[in-house]
């Protein structure tokens, strides 16, 4: 997802998301709540948080391994942003590499609005860098 505002986590929790990963470093722009807020608001909530922040076009392999971690161990069903949501599609991505058929892959991110086609040869390496 694109950045979460604070009144987002109430209606992901009507949606019965019960964990959120945190995929954008703090301080990338004013307007933006920081993860601290984040964390408290969720935690009100009952959400389960984790932060795993990920500069901008530098994902690299143990990025991919925490967030398949991430999304292995936090309760489900996971909610994961960054400002724009590129990285997070990115993380998922790279994560399903050694699950799914590539083609699948990218078909779930399109249907999410996100075009991942710039990590197909990293996908097709299983999903870590050449």
């Amino acid at each position: 997802s694109k950045q979460l505002q604070l009144a987002d986590i109430a209606v992901l929790a009507e949606q019965g998301y019960r964990s959120i990963i945190c995929n954008r470093l703090d301080g990338e722009g004013d307007d933006l709540p920081r993860f601290d807020e984040i964390e408290t608001a969720a935690a009100t909530l009952g959400f389960t948080v984790h932060y795993l922040p990920v500069i901008p076009g530098q994902i690299s392999d143990d990025n991919v391994a925490n967030f398949s971690k991430a999304m292995r161990e936090l309760p489900k069903p996971i909610l994961a942003f960054c400002r724009t949501g590129v990285r997070s599609a990115s993380l998922w991505t790279l994560s399903q590499a050694d699950k799914l058929p590539v083609s699948d892959i990218l078909s779930s991110t399109q249907a999410a609005g996100y075009d991942m086609s710039s990590v197909v040869s990293r996908l097709e390496n299983g999903g870590k860098n050449l």
